[in-house]
């Protein structure tokens, strides 16, 4: 690489110190206490966020004062298969290795779980599990959340759609490092479409996704976003490789997205470009594009009542698939609040990215009325999502980053690209030093700090597990009392074959639990071995609590529950 001077460094110390001084003004905004509850959004801000975000500030702004030691080539050679090979290995690499080191196997949301729950009833060639009659009436106790509802608790599965669950069930903890591999190869193949003699912004492209500790450590995990991540791609390169092979090959893979496993996200992403022929006027592919996702809709809205249909069942008294019931619940949760979530989440989104995002979306944007269709729809999909997750779910609970935008990553990534590409339109000389730099301090500095925020965050719940997986009662209690997440530690084969079964006491009746201890020794976890483990306390539903509370009591009466040992 070589210094090049006559590059004009003020395009770029501009962006620099634009990005700097807005997330240092929006961080100072979000410290600020908005909310009257402290939720996991927080206390992921508080505790790892704004650390990094700091961080990320200095750099900038001393990337700035260096700027001219920045503005270098791309070293012969890397244009090409190169350096997208070695990205794509790396990624694959770096994510499956993760699983294990970072992660230890462990899920620990109850998201993943359940898609862990819908693989194994694939993988033994079903489409749905049927529960034993003996334990129908525990079924709400056994799975107590994002379960399915059937009516009389004959059968289960997730009210997830099956599409994560079945890659899952194809390719195991290999899935998620799979899906990030080919994001990195799609966004490089997508900036070449883009900008087919600019092999430079499509390595750049690349970077941008496999540098980012949001890719990488969401690729550890079974979550369904780095499946929306890499369908996203492949759609946006086979839609902008156009013809009747390449729109025939977006539609069969917007059928695979849209049942991933909530309906909405990718028919986001894509609306804006169906809209973009339409203004246009390209009409069969827009009319093409509009009928076939008419279809794949109208089929997922339908899916879950065809299956059991299909299976002589039907939906229970609360139907969590009647998306327009769940949406007008949502709606009645509707709080101007969520903003203060918004805000927050979107700077966590952008501390989990490389650094050097930012600045190039400034430059993106500052040259907005240059921008081709195709970039419009990239932004107007990110705009969309956002007015969406903002009215109806501002909260996500976990995540590594922003899970919400994780499937527009490579929309983000490419309008960045093609700030990239105007800060070099008139001269050869690149800022690729610049994207070098914060790419390596992502990977070197913030990719093992966020590696260790994330295990000594699921460290204590892997601990939980496996002492519950180690009791030497064939049933466990798990009493969710003032701790955190606890109740996303009660998950069960769906074939109900492993042992113990792990059954939540809120949802127990005083009936269910004479019933059960009188069948024989149980154990409990409870309070005292969630604080044993190290999971932090948290205020809970006065209703739950106090259910929680007469059941405890229940048990110490009857002489029932053995405390699980955490001591191995």
């Amino acid at each position: 690489m070589s210094d090049d001077s006559s590059f004009p460094d003020g395009c770029l110390r501009r962006p620099l110190l634009l990005a700097a001084g807005g997330l240092a003004a929006l961080v100072l905004l979000a410290s600020q206490p908005l909310l009257d509850t402290l939720q996991l959004t927080e206390i992921f801000f508080y505790m790892q966020d704004i650390w990094v975000l700091m961080g990320m500030v200095a750099l900038l702004l001393v990337m700035a004062l260096m700027l001219p030691r920045l503005l270098v080539r791309l070293p012969v050679g890397w244009e090409g298969w190169r350096g997208i090979a070695i990205l794509c290995v790396a990624t694959l690499v770096l994510s499956a290795a993760g699983h294990w080191i970072v992660f230890g196997g462990y899920a620990v949301s109850r998201d993943e779980a359940m898609a862990l729950f819908d693989a194994q009833i694939l993988r033994a060639g079903r489409l749905i599990a049927f529960v034993p009659e003996a334990w129908r009436d525990f079924v709400p106790a056994l799975e107590p959340a994002f379960r399915l509802q059937v009516a009389g608790n004959v059968a289960w599965l997730s009210a997830y759609l099956p599409g994560n669950a079945a890659l899952h069930a194809l390719f195991g903890s290999l899935t998620g490092p799979l899906l990030a591999c080919a994001s990195v190869w799609l966004a490089w193949a997508c900036a070449l479409r883009l900008w087919p003699s600019r092999s430079d912004a499509a390595l750049v492209a690349a970077m941008l996704v496999a540098a980012s500790p949001q890719v990488l450590v969401t690729a550890m995990t079974p979550y369904a976003a780095n499946a929306h991540l890499a369908l996203d791609l492949l759609w946006l390169w086979l839609f902008l490789r156009g013809g009747k092979l390449g729109h025939a090959g977006a539609l069969a893979t917007g059928a695979l997205a849209t049942g991933l496993h909530q309906i909405v996200f990718h028919p986001l992403f894509v609306a804006p470009f169906i809209l973009g022929l339409w203004w246009r006027r390209c009409w069969r592919p827009a009319l093409t594009y509009t009928l076939g996702y008419g279809v794949i809709c109208l089929f997922w809205l339908l899916y879950w009542r065809l299956l059991l249909s299909a299976n002589g069942l039907a939906p229970g008294a609360t139907d969590f698939s009647d998306l327009a019931t769940r949406t007008r619940q949502l709606l009645a949760d509707f709080e101007w609040t969520g903003l203060a979530l918004m805000l927050k989440n979107a700077l966590r989104f952008f501390s989990w990215m490389v650094p050097i995002l930012l600045p190039l979306l400034c430059v993106a944007i500052a040259h907005v009325r240059q921008w081709r269709w195709e970039l419009w729809g990239l932004a107007a999909g990110i705009v969309v999502t956002t007015l969406f997750v903002f009215v109806l779910i501002p909260y996500q609970g976990h995540g590594w980053g922003y899970r919400y935008w994780h499937g527009l990553i490579g929309n983000f990534g490419l309008l960045a690209t093609a700030g990239y590409v105007w800060l070099t339109d008139r001269d050869r000389a690149t800022p690729f030093g610049a994207v070098m730099v914060t790419a390596g301090v992502s990977i070197v500095v913030f990719m093992p700090l966020r590696a260790l925020q994330v295990s000594s965050f699921i460290a204590p719940y892997e601990r939980a597990a496996q002492a519950i997986g180690r009791a030497v009662t064939d049933l466990v209690i798990v009493d969710r009392a003032d701790h955190a997440f606890t109740a996303d530690l009660v998950r069960n084969d769906p074939f109900l074959r492993h042992r113990p079964l792990i059954l939540d006491l809120s949802q127990l009746s005083d009936e269910q639990i004479r019933t059960l201890c009188a069948r024989g020794p149980l154990g409990y976890f409870g309070p005292q071995q969630a604080a044993d483990a190290g999971i932090f306390e948290a205020a809970m539903d006065p209703l739950v609590k106090s259910r929680l509370t007469d059941g405890r009591a229940l048990m110490t009466s009857l002489g029932c529950g053995m405390p699980i040992s955490l001591a191995r």
